[in-house]
């Protein structure tokens, strides 16, 4: 019963807590406004920080949840215009921003914490009533101390901020630092989140350094020898250093490391230390290959899309020219896949996608390119051609793996291919000419009856 009566609390409270979610990307905000209106809280919504500058005069929110890039009225932006208005609502920045530099000014600016993009819905509901819970918790102890001392606890209250503000900062941008000694040759110092970083406490990561010169021993083999070059030059030159590397924590974590380190200089131009920070960016890295690889290969079937299709044309195109070879362009397209779609859903037509050009990338050999160029179409190019007849095995081999059922759950799926071919240098079109070609003959192979292959004609 207990239980029930501070279940059936808990759910009024938040029901009376209202947020203001602010962001510059409608879809990005209504996702997160139906996620918050989902755990029962009340909800406001501002599309950029101008909107929720007027929302903020004109209404009272217990907590402010911000987006840092938003424009030229950004977050920070947002966060100024508090402070002069001295709106006192408690600010959780959202982003997918978090360099160092950049939750750092977050938190000075106000921000009472930080989430960052992509998040789990737990984590932010957490961060959500962490932050509440603070601002409520501190109103009630400056009721409880009075006014007498008001002025003190507020100038203890802003030490202490001052006194977590680097490491707040330090966790959220997973930034470390650390200091050496050019007399003794040891380490002086290093962070917590240096050692958090590596798995370690701080004193095993600056036993680990002194005795190791900056955990080389930790550093992927594959960087060793760049990162020893880079490092023994800068300290033979006096001057600084920045180097991405991969390493291995004390744990066996691979993670992907940025670290920079300057020499601190006497009065004659002699170090007598060294200081640099340390960023576990393996997060940001493995973002910015999957939006390259997302710029290279088809999401749906993990096959190259256009732009790698055209790249390795183009190489193979120049092959041929240097080693007197031929290749062939051959472009694919279904035959009775509309059908499907319209039948059983793009569901089950997505999934005979992925079946097909799993088989049909199998039915060429190494070296050749299967992409997938939109819908249903493909294009494959043969690559390493002696004469005009070594295409033939491939291109029936293709016809077959189309061809052969497709079973999706209950369903079994049959299909077949069209397919059109060029042969270059026979076809001395340039590369976006032969997929024309391409295209051209695989529409005679269709209107031919389908499931077949027909040579363009260049004559």
């Amino acid at each position: 019963m207990n239980a029930e009566l501070a279940e059936l609390q808990a759910q009024q409270l938040v029901s009376n807590i209202k947020l203001l979610v602010v962001d510059d990307e409608p879809r990005l905000l209504a996702s997160l406004e139906a996620l918050l209106k989902n755990k029962d809280y009340q909800v406001d919504i501002a599309l950029g920080g101008e909107i929720a500058c007027q929302k903020l005069e004109q209404n009272h929110y217990d907590a402010v949840l911000l987006d840092l890039n938003m424009g030229d009225f950004d977050g920070f932006a947002v966060m100024a215009f508090m402070a002069d208005k001295r709106i006192n609502t408690a600010i959780v920045v959202v982003s997918g921003e978090a360099t160092f530099d950049a939750v750092r000014k977050a938190l000075r600016l106000g921000a009472s914490d930080y989430v960052k993009k992509p998040y789990s819905p737990g984590e932010l509901f957490a961060t959500i009533d962490s932050t509440l819970l603070k601002k409520h918790s501190h109103v009630d102890s400056l009721v409880a101390i009075g006014v007498d001392s008001s002025e003190q606890e507020a100038a203890s209250e802003k030490q202490q901020k001052s006194n977590n503000l680097f490491s707040k900062a330090e966790q959220i941008a997973k930034v470390g630092y650390w200091e050496w000694d050019d007399l003794t040759d040891k380490c002086i110092s290093c962070s917590e989140q240096y050692a958090a970083i590596m798995d370690m406490t701080v004193e095993q990561m600056i036993k680990q350094i002194s005795t190791d010169k900056v955990d080389r021993k930790f550093i992927f083999e594959g960087d060793s020898e760049r990162y020893i070059q880079v490092v023994d030059s800068a300290v033979e030159s006096n001057q600084g250093y920045d180097i991405k590397y991969n390493c291995y924590t004390n744990a066996g974590r691979l993670i992907y490391i940025h670290e920079i380190g300057e020499p601190v200089l006497n009065d004659h131009g002699v170090p007598i230390k060294w200081v640099g920070t340390i960023q576990d960016i393996t997060e940001s890295k493995k973002a910015e290959e999957k939006l390259r690889r997302i710029g290279h290969y088809d999401v749906l079937t993990n096959l190259p899309n256009r732009v790698l299709l055209a790249d390795r044309l183009s190489q193979a195109m120049t092959h041929c020219q240097r080693h007197n070879r031929s290749l062939a362009v051959a472009y694919l397209d279904l035959d009775g896949f509309k059908e499907v779609n319209d039948t059983h859903g793009h569901y089950i037509g997505d999934e005979l996608l992925i079946g097909l050009s799993q088989r049909m990338k199998e039915a060429l050999r190494d070296g050749d390119t299967l992409a997938r160029i939109g819908g249903d179409e493909f294009i494959a190019v043969i690559v390493d051609l002696d004469n005009i007849e070594d295409k033939k095995p491939v291109l029936e081999r293709l016809l077959k793996a189309a061809a052969e059922p497709v079973t999706v759950g209950d369903v079994v799926l049959q299909v077949s291919v069209s397919i059109g071919v060029t042969l270059y240098p026979q076809d001395s079109a340039d590369a976006d000419q032969l997929m024309r070609h391409a295209d051209q003959a695989m529409y005679v192979a269709k209107n031919a009856g389908k499931n077949r292959y027909h040579l363009f004609d260049t004559v």
